[in-house]
């Protein structure tokens, strides 16, 4: 008779309660570069396919977040970055 090894699953959710590593606050999504580029999410896309900004995805499960550095958006939008952190 041959048994079959157990295999671990892990779920992990969005409300689990991992940390974000520190460098994470200085991340902003599509949607907000877009706001301190004052263009739109589809500008963003663009730049981003043609190598002026790089994203940085963020996996969880099966979705996935695209990140921009915040210091390299707002020297892309030209424009120095606010010294409270928001954005």
């Amino acid at each position: 008779m041959s048994t079959k090894p157990q295999r671990k699953v892990v779920l992990l959710h969005a409300s689990s309660e991992r940390k974000l590593p520190p460098a994470a606050s200085t991340l902003v999504d599509r949607y907000q570069a877009a706001l301190i580029l004052n263009t739109s999410v589809m500008t963003v896309r663009r730049l981003e396919a043609d190598g002026k900004l790089v994203n940085r995805k963020l996996r969880d499960g099966r979705t996935s977040k695209a990140l921009y550095r915040k210091d390299e958006v707002y020297a892309l939008a030209g424009a120095p970055m606010p010294e409270n952190n928001s954005a």
